[in-house]
């Protein structure tokens, strides 16, 4: 089985906003979420803010469909100032993006890479 990694862009939280930009949809990105076994957010070196990921089942969700995404049961995945954080065994959804629990008090870019799994001899 061979291992590749795509580069999916960046999740931007815009200054004075609560919610990034969305990574959904056709081409590289849904092709990555489909064979996703490890995410990777690369943090900003400032972060003061409390931020969580959130996921939703469908490609174009709307308010109800996204949910807080958990690493362990019980445990919200929240992302901390200039860390590389990994997200192992990565659930099934179709969209994915970046809550703060405040406004940020500046723009907040986050870069995100997948690791996929592909069949070799496919």
């Amino acid at each position: 089985m061979a291992r590749s990694t795509h580069d999916l862009g960046t999740l931007s939280i815009a200054n004075g906003q609560t919610v990034s930009n969305v990574l959904s949809g056709a081409g590289v990105v849904q092709a990555a979420l489909g064979t996703a076994n490890v995410f990777q957010f690369f943090t900003p070196a400032t972060l003061p803010e409390t931020v969580n990921v959130e996921v939703a089942p469908v490609i174009a969700p709307q308010a109800a469909d996204w949910k807080r995404l958990q690493w362990l049961p019980g445990t919200d995945l929240t992302l901390a100032a200039a860390k590389a954080v990994n997200v192992p065994l990565i659930a099934a959804f179709k969209a994915l993006r970046l809550v703060a629990q405040g406004a940020v008090a500046a723009q907040r870019d986050f870069r995100v890479l997948v690791q996929n799994d592909a069949d070799a001899g496919a």
